[in-house]
């Protein structure tokens, strides 16, 4: 019998969403423990990583940010310019809808109160920063 650690690729208990690019399937993690994991990997790399700010808009430059860091905790071996390398014309909305549904399953596990703390926490970055705000 295999026993499973929690938090390794092959935790069945992580949420997944999957996305296929030229042929070949990724598995991105919305898990806090993951995402933050690779995006401290990334950054002492000296990447220009920000999840904070990145999520949860979608544009393409924040697609080629968040897309390496969800795909970190499946697909380790890729580097941060593989993981950005995959964001082309024809695999951008793909990738966008993947992180969409990885982002709405991260919600859906969250507790109401994070999520009205997290809306009162963007609304008070958003009133402080102009740039956030849009």
């Amino acid at each position: 019998m295999t026993n499973t650690i929690a938090n390794t690729p092959a935790d069945p208990t992580l949420e997944r969403s999957a996305v296929t690019i030229d042929g070949q399937s990724y598995n991105l993690c919305f898990d806090l423990e993951a995402l933050s994991t690779a995006e401290d990997k990334f950054l002492a790399q000296g990447h220009d990583v920000n999840l904070l700010y990145a999520l949860p808009r979608l544009t393409l430059s924040s697609v080629r940010t968040i897309f390496p860091c969800a795909v970190h905790k499946f697909q380790p071996e890729l580097s941060f310019q593989q993981a950005q390398a995959l964001v082309t014309f024809r695999s951008l909305y793909p990738i966008a809808a993947a992180i969409q549904d990885a982002w709405n399953k991260a919600m859906r596990q969250a507790e109401p109160a994070d999520l009205a703390d997290q809306q009162q926490s963007a609304e008070v970055a958003a009133s402080a920063n102009p740039t956030i705000a849009g």
